[in-house]
């Protein structure tokens, strides 16, 4: 039992105030203190800790300037005609001045200072403004959903101007319903990475907000899920002129739609992404599933679901886009807001292809968006998921959405330091972690189970060090508890857990393991890792997740606990991360490999190791569309080698 303070000397050694103060937050210190987050005496000219760490004490305020916000007014306006202050005008006039006031209101601009291909455009504030203002308008009529307003016609477009929006020479704006200058936005998004093409005012930003909100509804609605829900009727059929989609609060909103526009694809766009999707994107997804459920189930299934049609080619199209930075992204656009408008009347079903829809969505969404908002793109599907009940167990294409999504919810977690958003005790159908695993193992598992295994695993690493139960010392990288009931517990837990990882490994399937190693040669700076060969895409990710497990368990080693089995290196486990992506290139395999890589990247120090990281990087996001650069730039500022 914790012992509470009892009196004044207790609330001192505790770090709690005593009764009667209040302690009184200030933002007059010195800027190293500020930055350091520490108390400052405000002495002058040096504080105390200044004169301790011996630095320069600086006062005063930061103020940064960006270009971009610079504005000013023509020669022309009326405000810049001068006139004397006691002579009244002979006549006056009035002046419509909305569009001005309406490209002010609208003016944030997604800015990137270490960007130097964007600054023609930093330059250049009034017309992407006003794009941005134009593009929410244009948002704003097509998803009047979301504003509890009726819409009488949504933007249809015909086979010529789809074809056109999505071929590699079209021209930046084709869809009807858009302005031609909102085509500047998308072009600037994709150069601005880290924000992505889901900017403030964007069309993709409109649409997913809605697709979000109304998942969230769903999700915490009490209407029947895929096993319950009847079929629908010719009266509530969707391919109707008419559809009234249910809001989940006992209202519903009436949508009026073209049915002549359901048909946006030629035959030869629709080959094209078809194609892609089998040779490129379903082989990403269907890595850990050998079943290939992605390739062979999902496009049979979406002969029948419109929805995950349109989701599907939305995603092929999009990436397409990322590795060929000359095609438009209004294809992409196209057949995204094609497929959020025929999913939403589906969502309350909740059946199958209605969470194949939502997780395809999502891998696109993953794609495009700034990496800090991936969390924020995921939670709505993750609270789906939760409410219908899928875990990683309940077989089917079900179980193949569900593993699928778990990859991505750790690497958002990872990501932001934070528990995963579907909770790791949901993962399985066992109350604990050794009853989980006992269900992992009760059988002679196949390739696919035992990978996803180490991505359950991976789950478990996630909870433990960053779900509010281990906090780290930044300066140590160890775990710093305080109390004594906390240590004992997470070296507990810590000891167990790292048991688990180590017997992944030692117990590995032959088909598992390499099929060849090469060690590196002394003083081969061309070649600085050894290769290391699998001969499966399970077997390429499985072992990089177990490497990866095992390099965040020891770097938050609890001191003086003993292991069974003498661990390996941090550096050693680091190396073996980027051996294996360098060694395989399946490029789904490489998608899987951008977060392990930025961990291990930080423990390597020669610079043959840094070049040959930034290089791989710089392939993965040629060849598969997947943004890996900003990775990379995380890196070169933990090294030093900012160009």
């Amino acid at each position: 039992m914790d012992r509470k303070p009892s009196g004044p000397q207790d609330a001192t050694v505790y770090g709690t105030p005593r009764s009667g103060e209040k302690r009184v937050r200030t933002r007059t210190g010195c800027l190293n203190c500020r930055r350091r987050r520490r108390k400052c005496d405000e002495a002058r000219p040096s504080c105390a800790n200044c004169r301790r760490k011996n630095e320069p004490c600086q006062w005063g305020v930061r103020v940064s300037f960006r270009p971009e916000n610079a504005q000013s007014i023509g020669s022309d306006h009326p405000s810049m005609q001068w006139e004397p202050a006691n002579k009244r005008p002979r006549k006056y006039q009035i002046l419509d001045i909305t569009a001005e006031v309406a490209r002010d209101y609208w003016q944030e601009i997604p800015s990137d200072e270490d960007s130097s291909d964007d600054q023609d455009d930093l330059t250049r504030p009034t017309s992407i403004q006003a794009s941005i203002y134009e593009a929410n308008s244009a948002a704003a009529h097509l998803l009047s959903l979301r504003k509890n307003a009726s819409m009488n016609q949504l933007p249809s477009m015909t086979e010529a101007s789809m074809s056109s929006a999505i071929t590699k020479d079209a021209p930046m704006a084709v869809l009807p319903s858009y302005n031609q200058q909102q085509a500047s936005i998308y072009q600037a998004a994709d150069s601005f990475y880290d924000e992505g093409i889901f900017l403030q005012g964007s069309a993709y930003l409109e649409l997913h907000e809605t697709l979000r909100d109304r998942m969230f509804s769903t999700a915490k609605s009490n209407v029947p899920s895929n096993a319950t829900t009847r079929r629908p009727t010719p009266d509530s059929d969707p391919s109707s002129d008419e559809r009234r989609i249910s809001r989940g609060d006992g209202r519903s909103d009436r949508l009026r739609y073209d049915s002549k526009g359901s048909e946006l694809l030629t035959q030869h766009v629709e080959y094209e992404l078809w194609k892609n999707w089998a040779d490129e994107v379903a082989p990403w997804l269907d890595k850990f599933d050998l079943q290939c459920h992605f390739g062979h189930k999902l496009p049979a299934l979406a002969k029948s679901h419109p929805h995950l049609r349109y989701s599907i080619l939305a995603l092929s199209a999009r990436q397409l886009e990322r590795k060929d930075r000359k095609r438009s992204p209004s294809g992409s656009l196209a057949l995204y807001q094609e497929a959020i408008h025929l999913l939403l009347p589906h969502l309350q079903q909740k059946h199958t292809a209605v969470i194949a829809s939502c997780i395809v969505l999502c891998v696109l969404e993953m794609m495009s968006c700034s990496p800090r908002e991936w969390r924020r793109h995921l939670d709505g599907a993750a609270s789906l998921l939760g409410a219908v009940g899928i875990n990683g167990f309940v077989g089917g294409i079900n179980q193949a959405l569900f593993w699928v999504f778990a990859r991505m919810d750790c690497w958002s977690a990872l990501l932001s330091s934070e528990g995963t958003l579907i909770p790791i005790s949901r993962w399985a159908s066992q109350p604990s972690l050794a009853s989980d695993i006992r269900l992992f193992r009760r059988t002679v598992m196949p390739l696919d189970t035992y990978a996803n295994y180490a991505v359950y695993l991976s789950g478990r690493v996630i909870d433990l060090l960053y779900n509010n139960l281990c906090p780290v010392n930044q300066a140590t990288k160890r775990t710093d508890l305080d109390d004594i009931h906390d240590k004992i517990s997470f070296s507990r837990r810590w000891t167990e857990l790292f048991e688990y990882i180590e017997d992944w490994y030692a117990d590995r399937p032959e088909e598992m393991k390499s099929i060849l190693y090469v060690s590196t040669s002394e003083g081969d700076n061309t070649n600085p890792f050894p290769i290391l060969l699998f001969g499966n895409a399970p077997a390429v990710s499985g072992n990089q997740l177990y490497h990866t497990c095992a390099l965040l368990m020891l770097q938050r080693r609890p001191q003086r606990v003993s292991c069974s089995r003498r661990p390996k290196s941090i550096l050693w486990h680091a190396r073996r991360i980027c051996a294996i992506s360098i060694s395989n290139t399946h490029h789904g395999c490489w998608t899987n490999s951008i977060q392990p890589l930025w961990l291990a990247g930080q423990v390597m120090s020669h610079p043959a190791e840094h070049r040959a990281i930034l290089e791989l990087y710089e392939r993965i996001e040629q060849e598969t569309g997947f943004g890996a650069k900003w990775r990379a730039q995380d890196l070169k500022e933990l090294w030093g080698e900012l160009d």
